[in-house]
């Protein structure tokens, strides 16, 4: 790709061609197509000058990058403070977790968000289980079993490690994906409804300010212990949420460029066709 940074020929609506930093561009919107390699463009310069611009497909993709790159991991104009907030979230070990967790009022409320999240046709396919305090030694058995099957000659510590996995946590859920079989609803969206959910549960823990992971491993694809757990024969145990109060701060996320994942299509590729 060519230097972001570089001087390039645009052409205003009038035809008469002038230099533009693409770097001094501070917003733009494509506002239509001219032909397969040029769109007009409204741009806003820093200075706060508004102008519409013919200007190649090639430049205008140069401009949307850069204006992510300036924009840096992690902000958002406005700088609301929500999505301050969400911006800071990210998973904690359950070593660094500890009580109180989320009480009964807090927990309906994470759950609460979950139902929120967007839903193709309210079907909801996931549901969760919470593992309340005295019934976390026999989930621990559960484990611990699960770890035999899966290695008969797991080590007296590998057995403690699958144990401490059901008891350590203050609050620990299992999450449930329930897809309906007999729905018109495509099952891959089903299944994205159902980890849009389990987002929103994670985002609400981090708002109420508590501390959030989940966990799936091997273990969620036992059949026995699906079973133990009181799965039905077309559900699929997803993995354990574990919850608490962040006792020590986990190392700073890794910061990612909004341009990672992002593109933008010009409809020009249609005109080869």
């Amino acid at each position: 790709m060519r230097d972001l940074e570089h001087n390039t020929v645009v052409h205003s609506i009038s035809g008469e061609a002038a230099l533009r930093r693409v770097a001094e561009v501070a917003e733009w919107r494509i506002e239509q197509e001219v032909d397969s390699s040029s769109v007009v463009m409204s741009v806003i310069t820093s200075g706060g000058a508004r102008q519409s611009l013919r200007i190649s497909l090639l430049d205008a993709q140069d401009i949307g990058e850069v204006l992510r790159c300036k924009a840096g991991p992690g902000t958002l104009d406005g700088g609301a403070p929500a999505l301050e907030t969400l911006l800071a979230r990210r998973s904690v070990s359950p070593r660094r977790l500890h009580s109180p967790g989320p009480d009964a009022d807090e927990l309906d409320r994470l759950i609460q968000a979950g139902l929120r999240a967007p839903d193709h046709g309210g079907l909801h396919p996931w549901r969760i289980i919470e593992f309340r305090a005295r019934s976390r030694a026999a989930l621990a058995q559960c484990f611990e079993q699960e770890k035999l099957r899966r290695d008969p000659l797991a080590t007296a510590l590998d057995l403690k490690r699958a144990r401490e996995h059901a008891t350590r946590a203050p609050v620990l859920l299992g999450f449930v994906v329930s897809p309906r079989q007999l729905s018109k609803v495509p099952l891959r969206e089903q299944w994205l409804g159902a980890g849009a959910a389990l987002g929103n549960i994670l985002n609400a823990a981090h708002q109420l300010g508590f501390g959030a992971i989940v966990l799936s491993g091997e273990r969620c694809f036992d059949a026995i212990l699906a079973r133990q757990l009181g799965l039905a024969e077309a559900e699929f145990l997803a993995g354990f949420i574990s919850l608490g109060t962040v006792s020590e701060p986990p190392p700073p996320a890794k910061q990612r460029l909004s341009q990672d994942v992002w593109s933008c299509w010009m409809g020009h590729e249609l005109h080869r066709t």
